[in-house]
């Protein structure tokens, strides 16, 4: 598709993208103040939301595939990301999910840290990589959008500095994530030289 489906078909990641700026710099604005993060955060999620129910009428898109040159009829290299209805399922889910822990951690957060714009930007940021992991259609991509989830997660883990179990958790996590992710890059590297692609 042209840069403009991709702008279309990659909707739900771009205002994840934005919401995730908007609430880093509303943070630095409002910094040590009662602040709204975690509504700019419900508010980009529904308007993300809103933006899969509207892409699961459209056709489905191979985004950024390979055509030759010779013939452009025929595909070199399939899409790194597809939209389609298995996409459009899981980018539900994933910001359902996100949705109500955002409105769950409103209450837990409140009085925990002063440092809640940061919690609800990776909050965030987790979603979208939940969204790239959804419409993976390479290795390359799989590998990328789980190290993004894993190291938002690594950091919501340890977020709150003050808790020494918050602090244990994250530690003992990226560990185990770091022993999972060194597995999973020496089996795409079977995968790929047993293929010759990814």
């Amino acid at each position: 598709p042209d840069l403009g489906n991709i702008y279309v078909h990659f909707a739900p990641e771009l205002i994840l993208t934005v919401g995730v700026l908007v609430v880093l710099l509303y943070d630095v604005v409002v910094r040590g103040r009662d602040a709204a993060q975690a509504w700019i955060a419900v508010g980009t999620l529904v308007l993300a939301i809103a933006a899969t129910l509207w892409l699961s009428a459209q056709p489905a898109a191979a985004i950024f595939e390979a055509r030759s040159a010779v013939d452009p009829g025929k595909v070199i290299r399939a899409g790194v990301f597809l939209s389609d209805g298995f996409t459009h399922f899981f980018r539900l889910i994933g910001l359902v999910t996100t949705l109500l822990v955002t409105l769950s951690g409103m209450a837990f957060m409140r009085g925990r840290t002063p440092f809640k714009g940061e919690f609800y930007a990776l909050v965030l940021a987790a979603a979208l990589a939940m969204n790239l992991m959804a419409g993976a259609n390479d290795l390359i991509m799989v590998a990328l959008s789980i190290e993004f989830l894993s190291i938002t997660s690594y950091i919501l883990t340890g977020y709150l500095r003050d808790d020494p179990r918050s602090v244990e958790g994250g530690l003992k996590y990226f560990l185990y994530g770091a022993i999972v992710s060194a597995a999973m890059l020496f089996g795409m590297t079977l995968v790929y030289g047993a293929t010759g692609t990814t």
